[in-house]
């Protein structure tokens, strides 16, 4: 992990009396770490356990830095068997830093080098004093790592709340620590939540302000929440109860949203928009009837090497397209510094034998490295069961195969029910 401590000394001159005036300021503005090593275990061509070792920049997991509560952690986990005992940071601060482990005393401070490595292992108080060294202020820094592999896949059944047997839709997401779920039972939307650490005891909310909504449009953007309703008006909401139309210029069907923008269909095209309310048209790099129009899922994620993607799945009509055979499957880099990248159309290429299949209320999420399908009825005409497996994605959406170490608990082979499915920090 590569390091670099910017101490930032602001100094004035008094041109009556040549005094020197130091700086009072002590903060940390930014916090970013370097290269992070983590042990792999794969399965060599002789059916045989091996494990290595890859090092992987982790300044792609962004470390935020709370002003208010004296924080500084990373919200997206490091991936599992990350080694941080041994880790380069950059901070960039307002005077000198030095740090100790949490539990640990006033005579355990380090002084803090751009060059030695840091053990992330436990909670750490950085200390930063201002240039005049008359005042400090502490920080509590934690970098967080997985602690499930992600391809250790199981499934706990729990408990049948039956609070939406009867739904005829439904839609959850993670915000805030909580699991959200939005269902619609005989044309009303209800709210129900729970602790991600619990998953049995579900409150029902109420909720207004949102009965004609899509709620296959539900994303979280910057703290808040949006959804779509079934006429194409946009609606928010800081406490998923209360909802309120969003005055956006015009009418769209929202897919998903990255750090930057919230991504959107509208009139057959694909539309951005930082705010919500003023939205740009993408550019694509095939025509716009590739463009799917039903079962729409989106996912934003960052791979491992860094590199930030949106991706937007679905299928096109039936009726005019009864030929299609897959999934419609776009993709674009995203950030700020690819605010101008194009969509690129993931055309099927002849040799390519798995294609993302065409299924009914087909969904898409981001798990650990790879990307997972799920879905009931084919579209095709196949004679698939619903619900037969789950597909996965190692390549960013190009190939989606079955069979592998990621399956659906049996029971659900063959089950035509409403279905939603979302991934926790875990």
């Amino acid at each position: 992990m590569f390091f670099a401590v910017l101490s930032v000394w602001l100094i004035c001159s008094c041109k009556d009396d040549d005094k020197v005036v130091l700086s009072t300021d002590c903060y940390i503005s930014s916090f970013t770490l370097g290269n992070v090593k983590r042990q792999v275990t794969t399965t060599n061509y002789s059916g045989n356990d091996t494990t290595y070792s890859v090092s992987y920049g982790a300044s792609a997991y962004p470390m935020t830095v709370d002003q208010l509560s004296g924080t500084i952690a990373n919200k997206d986990s490091l991936p599992v068997n990350s080694n941080v005992n041994a880790v380069l940071a950059t901070i960039t601060s307002s005077g000198t830093v030095v740090y100790r482990k949490a539990d640990e005393g006033d005579d355990a401070w380090k002084g803090y080098s751009s060059t030695d490595s840091i053990d992330f292992t436990s909670p750490l108080v950085f200390r930063v004093y201002a240039p005049d060294y008359s005042v400090w202020r502490d920080y509590t820094v934690k970098v967080n790592v997985h602690q499930q592999d992600g391809s250790v896949f199981t499934w706990q059944q729990m408990p049948e709340p039956g609070l939406w047997n009867h739904a005829e839709e439904l839609k959850t997401l993670l915000w805030n620590g909580r699991i959200w779920l939005f269902c619609r039972e005989n044309g009303a939307v209800r709210l129900f939540a729970t602790n991600v650490s619990d998953g049995r005891t579900w409150t029902e909310y109420p909720v207004s302000g949102c009965a004609s909504a899509d709620l296959s449009t539900l994303t979280v953007f910057a703290d808040k929440l949006y959804m779509s309703a079934t006429d194409g008006t946009l609606w928010t909401s800081e406490d998923a109860s209360a909802w309120s139309a969003e005055d956006a210029d015009r009418s769209v069907h929202l897919l998903t949203c990255d750090e930057t923008c919230l991504y959107a269909l509208s009139d057959g095209r694909l539309w951005r928009s930082a705010d919500a309310r003023l939205w740009v048209e993408e550019s694509l790099d095939e025509d716009p009837s590739w463009l799917p129009s039903r079962d729409l899922t989106g996912v934003a994620y960052t791979q491992e090497n860094g590199i930030k993607r949106v991706l937007l799945v679905g299928n096109r009509s039936e009726v005019a397209y009864p030929a299609d055979a897959s999934a419609m499957v776009w993709s674009r880099l995203s950030g700020q510094e690819n605010e101008n990248t194009s969509w690129a159309y993931f055309n099927v290429a002849p040799d390519n034998a798995f294609a993302c299949p065409r299924l009914d209320a087909l969904q898409v999420v981001r798990y650990d490295t790879v990307l997972l399908a799920l879905g009931r009825k084919y579209l095709d005409g196949t004679s698939h069961d619903a619900l037969d497996g789950l597909y996965v994605s190692q390549d960013n959406g190009i190939t989606w195969k079955s069979g592998g170490e990621y399956v659906l608990p049996e029971e659900l082979r063959g089950n035509e029910a409403v279905l939603t499915a979302g991934v926790d920090d875990g």
